[in-house]
């Protein structure tokens, strides 16, 4: 009878301990879905929280990528690219997301970007990306702020599903595209075509009176052109020149994407990188409001 005790209150004392285990992880796990919106200085409003979370939960659910929005009044120490980095990578997220990092007391902003993120979100987009968003921060309107940051964002995302990426390089691609989808532009193509097509038969008719000529007889007068002097005179030359480049060791290519390990993000071509303090690799770049 005391080994069957025995062996009921082992049993009770692992089961209790496997219990006490996981609850933390199923809390944290509850805790890191709700928690894309982390209001430290609570700026927002409970109703505004609510409705940010639901337009990022839409975009979850969708594109299966993360966005964090984040309000705090210190970096605890760290710079704001380490202090983003860390805050994502230590909640949890998904690898392809990002997370937008306000300072209200240093008024800094920085967007740090992971997995797919930082090839959809390079260099070029992030300083498309915060110019808007950038007034409403400067006004104190955070949350218009927060708004405008996620629809941009729907935009940024949805470009590579239309084999079309954001970027400098075929912006121009992207917005010829958008003419040519334009129902509106087709419609006044069509009635201009017509327009010049009536107008060109209206002129047509009016010029019934004048008929093809043979020679030029009729536009001579005769005896009026008489050639007397003749003699060649230089006018002037050209000379074109052309440097010959030499090569140099220590040329180098400043194009394409900038690596490293540590220290700010940076604007440029392509999407900087560095590896936050756990040597996961983030992209990003911000600047003050």
């Amino acid at each position: 009878m005391k080994r069957i005790y025995k062996n009921l209150l082992i049993a009770i004392t692992t089961l209790s301990l496997i219990i006490i285990s996981v609850i933390p992880a199923f809390a944290y796990s509850s805790n890191d879905i709700d928690d894309y919106v982390i209001d430290y200085v609570d700026i927002l409003t409970d109703n505004e929280e609510e409705l940010l979370k639901d337009k990022i939960d839409d975009i979850r659910k969708k594109y299966d990528y993360d966005i964090v929005l984040h309000t705090t009044n210190s970096f605890n120490g760290k710079s704001r690219v380490s202090y983003s980095d860390d805050m994502y990578d230590s909640l949890g997220f998904s690898n392809d997301g990002m997370i937008f990092v306000i300072n209200i007391k240093t008024r800094d902003y920085y967007t740090s970007t992971s997995g797919s993120g930082i090839d959809i979100f390079d260099d070029y987009n992030l300083i498309k990306l915060h110019d808007e968003v950038k007034p409403y921060l400067s006004k104190g309107d955070y949350y218009e702020a927060f708004d405008k940051y996620l629809d941009l964002c729907v935009e940024y995302i949805n470009e590579p599903h239309n084999e079309v990426p954001y970027s400098s390089r075929n912006e121009s691609i992207r917005d010829l595209r958008r003419i040519l989808d334009s129902k509106t532009i087709v419609e006044l193509v069509l009635a201009s075509f017509l327009i010049a097509l009536i107008v060109t038969f209206i002129l047509k008719g009016k010029m019934n009176n004048v008929h093809m000529g043979k020679s030029a007889n009729n536009y001579e007068v005769n005896n009026s052109f008489s050639l007397s002097t003749r003699r060649d005179q230089f006018i002037f030359k050209n000379l074109d020149k052309q440097k010959i480049e030499r090569y140099s060791s220590s040329s180098h290519y400043s194009g394409g994407s900038s690596h490293h390990s540590s220290g700010s993000g940076h604007y440029g071509g392509g999407s900087s990188h560095h590896n936050s303090s756990s040597g996961r690799p983030h992209g990003g770049g911000g600047g003050k409001f």
